[in-house]
């Protein structure tokens, strides 16, 4: 469980927990884990917050909220305006938003809850070319059971079905070239509308073993199918307009047996082998500007371990390193396309390729300390990436990378009135690093340089009344 704080949004969470493993699929057909965000309440007593941020690249943030509760009735309200010019020439940006949750409390009958969000981002608004209403629904039933065999030994096992629909209404149509379709210069346009809809079992089955109390181990397996989203439907592969409704699902099946260990009172260590296996791998098909287009590959295996230790350390300090060795790679050749226009796939892609877009190592670190007395706390973060393949061919590649990060902060309580200051420093030694790849891009231009190094601080204060 991580509490929501950093720089530069300001949180409206009230706490996010990450569910690993196969039993998250309770929650989604396609889970080999879940991030689930709780929404902030009010406090208990009416609060008033404000805020100023300000960093590198002209980069500036001011808030203000507003909660509390009155008997059955819990609100809060807030506000914020977000600039920066960017670090990079034509990244400029603004955005605004409004967020508001009230919730009534209906006693024995539940509770209800309104919620209102407003949003506005400063965009470059062209011809009109698509006009359509995209709507997806999804519903699933699952039953889940644990079963002791004996004091160390439990099984549990699970079933989910899921149905995912996605349908398209296209509103964009012209059967002469008149109107705003000469303006967009599209000529003629068709009826796009259509419907696809997918769905499949997910059964679960897993078992666990408790040598010590300190001492566990488990094993799981698993399958689920993976959906394609709209942003991957959104363009087909042959240039058409309309919905990629060809597109399918992905299914796996998973893997995974793993340990988990308390060293002491003061640390905790948990390992995992993991091994998953995909048929259907979704994979870009083309990515031409700013629009990707997807297709399915044939069957991909990802194999690897995962590593994680927590540390309390005398002193107020705290040590924490997770580290993952992944092995991601193709098991069936096909083809795609690497240059534009391309209207027919014209690249053969080899049976052991590596997945594009995934480290074979990736390793995290961060030493932190705290002083509560002073209302002190600091923390070194640091990351290392190795090179990744950057197109289904990889021909290109880039290098691998290490980061570091320094943040601290410090906290006043005045009566009613409570102060939070925070400083971070990002890309402390100033590396040059790629820091996302555009796989399959069309042009070459498969590399995001990371910004150079920035600095960042701000003051948030909380009054209770």
């Amino acid at each position: 469980m991580w509490g929501c704080w950093g720089w530069p949004f300001w949180c409206r969470c009230k706490r996010i927990e990450v569910l690993r493993g196969p039993f998250s699929a309770l929650y989604g057909n396609h889970s080999g884990g879940v991030v689930q965000i709780f929404t902030e309440d009010g406090p208990a007593a009416p609060t008033q917050t404000g805020s100023l941020a300000a960093g590198s690249w002209g980069t500036t943030r001011a808030g203000l909220k507003f909660g509390g509760q009155a008997g059955g009735l819990n609100y809060i309200a807030s506000a914020s305006r977000f600039d920066t010019d960017g670090y990079r020439d034509h990244s400029e940006a603004s955005k605004e938003q409004f967020n508001s949750k009230l919730r009534v409390n209906l006693g024995e009958s539940g509770t209800l809850t309104f919620v209102l969000n407003y949003l506005n981002v400063n965009g470059v608004q062209g011809a009109l070319k698509r006009d359509e209403d995209n709507t997806v629904d999804s519903w699933g039933a699952y039953a889940q059971g644990e079963l002791q065999i004996s004091e160390p030994l439990s099984l549990s096992a699970g079933l989910r079905f899921t149905r995912v629909s996605f349908e398209s209404e296209d509103h964009f149509i012209r059967a002469s070239n008149t109107g705003l379709c000469a303006e967009a210069g599209a000529g003629t346009n068709p009826d796009d509308s259509g419907k696809a809809g997918h769905s499949a079992w997910a059964p679960v089955i897993g078992a666990l073993y408790r040598i010590t109390p300190e001492l566990n181990v488990y094993t799981n397996l698993w399958r689920s199918f993976e959906t394609p989203t709209l942003i991957e439907m959104a363009y087909r592969t042959d240039g058409g307009a309309g919905l990629n409704f060809g597109l399918r699902p992905s299914k796996s099946v998973y893997y995974e047996v793993g340990v988990k260990a308390l060293a002491g009172k003061d640390t905790r260590i948990d390992l995992a082998l993991f091994m998953i296996g995909t048929k259907d791998e979704i994979v870009v098909f083309k990515n031409s500007g700013g629009r990707a287009t997807f297709q399915n590959a044939g069957d991909s295996r990802r194999k690897g371990v995962e590593l994680a230790v927590d540390s309390n350390l005398p002193g107020g300090f705290n040590a924490f390193f997770a580290a993952t060795w992944p092995n991601a790679e193709f098991r069936d050749s096909y083809t795609t396309c690497a240059l534009t226009p391309c209207a027919t796939p014209n690249v053969l892609v080899s049976a052991g390729n590596k997945i594009p877009g995934v480290p074979r190592t990736t390793l995290y670190g961060e030493v932190s300390w705290k002083l509560p007395a002073a209302g002190f706390s600091t923390g070194l973060e640091s990351r290392w990436g190795d090179k990744v393949f950057s197109n289904d061919s990889n021909t290109a590649v880039s290098e691998s990378y290490f980061v570091m990060n320094l943040r601290a902060g410090f906290e006043q309580k005045l009566g009613k009135l409570v102060l939070r200051e925070f400083a971070r420093v990002d890309n402390l030694l100033g590396e040059q690093y790629v820091s996302a790849v555009f796989v399959n891009d069309a042009n070459s231009r498969f590399y995001a340089p990371v910004p150079e190094r920035g600095y960042f601080g701000g003051i948030t204060a909380f009054y209770a009344f």
